[in-house]
């Protein structure tokens, strides 16, 4: 699944906004975040690790039992180094037999770039693997919709 938003900034500047410490904060806030996300730098590489909170109100009754007590972690990988920031992403969701993943780019365009985060979902569930894989899938498709959305508002903020 690839979602994707265009951005009237530099991919560069683009990237700068998507690991600052203030933006993660506020959409962490904002977006189920449940501790503060850490940033580290070494060279090129960018690590964000992101503690977060499922709404729990919003998931099915019957994969309850799977998510335990909701809280995970993704950690975001991007290669800094590059004209067109890429990288990685993954989601610690504990004991869950689930796997989330995926890859991100920002790509230069004509206006200024392309953010796409494209997303994995793999569950091991005998029967319901399918039902799983939908339900997170669509949830992370509007989530990460709406983190884009913020992304879009926070660049605009700042004038």
């Amino acid at each position: 699944m690839l979602v994707s938003r265009e951005y009237p900034v530099a991919p560069a500047e683009l990237l700068e906004v998507l690991t600052d410490q203030g933006f993660l904060d506020a959409r962490g806030k904002k977006f189920g975040g449940n501790a503060p996300s850490t940033v580290q730098r070494n060279g090129d590489e960018i690590v964000i690790v992101t503690p977060r909170q499922l709404p729990m109100d919003q998931v099915p009754a019957a994969f309850k039992s799977f998510v335990g007590s909701g809280e995970l972690v993704q950690t975001d990988t991007w290669n800094a180094g590059d004209s067109e920031p890429s990288g990685s992403w993954t989601t610690d969701v504990g004991g869950a037999p689930v796997k989330v993943f995926g890859t991100h780019i920002i790509k230069a365009t004509a206006t200024g770039c392309e953010y796409a985060v494209d997303t994995t979902i793999k569950a091991s569930i005998p029967f319901i693997s399918g039902a799983i894989e939908s339900n997170v899938g669509g949830y992370l498709k509007s989530l990460i919709g709406k983190e884009q959305q913020f992304a879009a508002d926070w660049i605009d903020s700042r004038g």
